[in-house]
């Protein structure tokens, strides 16, 4: 069996799924109701998160062996991409991913530093 290969791009590919249900939901909540039709849209878009999430722990995995420069790379990709029409809301959540990967990086070296000893 040929073992998939995981990596930077299928990492973006997850970031995209979630961008475009978060951009949905942003666009649908514009005037404070969600329309059916709406509902419908960011029920379709949130389809396209079930192979994001059926491939997690492989995405997982490359998560963990991310260099510093792939991780730029991937935030840099995540704040091109990501465009709320709240720019505060916007700030936070991107400010909220490089956080993430930051103490996701602190509990694997954790992890590691636990194994060894």
């Amino acid at each position: 069996m040929e073992k998939k290969e995981f990596g930077i791009e299928k990492i973006k590919e997850g970031l995209a799924s979630l961008i475009g249900v978060a951009t949905e939901v942003d666009d649908a909540f514009e005037d404070k109701k969600v329309s059916i039709f709406e509902g419908f849209n960011i029920a379709r878009k949130s389809l396209g998160l079930w192979e994001t999430i059926r491939e997690a722990p492989e995405i997982w995995k490359e998560v963990k062996d991310l260099t510093q420069e792939e991780k730029e790379e991937i935030i840099s990709y995540f704040e091109d991409e990501f465009d709320l029409k709240n720019d505060m809301i916007e700030m936070i959540v991107e400010k909220t991913l490089a956080v993430a990967f930051d103490i996701a990086m602190m509990f694997i070296s954790l992890k590691e530093a636990k194994e060894a000893a």
